[in-house]
């Protein structure tokens, strides 16, 4: 899955989410616990929950001008793991 980009204040908590619709074989779902891992920056990022196609966590503070990028990886009924990227940037000035 391809990198994309969430802006949000330094102060704000925010729910993000990341969609694996279009990753999914006919038939296939998402399953069991997903897990969200901070990979870079100093966000403050929250456990990953599981609705649908959706794998969707909670992040909060950062400072000024940085990314935090965080990864979500989660299981399918056909036995693949799909993962997703997504980097977020602490701004004032969005």
């Amino acid at each position: 899955m391809s990198s994309f980009q969430v802006v949000k204040h330094p102060s704000e908590v925010i729910r993000v989410s990341l969609d694996f619709a279009l990753r999914l074989a006919n038939g296939d779902t998402l399953t069991g616990s997903p897990t969200v891992t901070k990979l870079a920056g100093d966000m403050t990022v929250g456990a990953g929950s599981l609705s649908g196609a959706l794998v969707t966590f909670t992040v909060s503070a950062g400072t000024e001008g940085t990314i935090t990028t965080v990864q979500a990886s989660c299981g399918t009924t056909n036995g693949e793991t799909l993962v997703g990227n997504v980097g977020i940037l602490a701004s004032v000035a969005y």
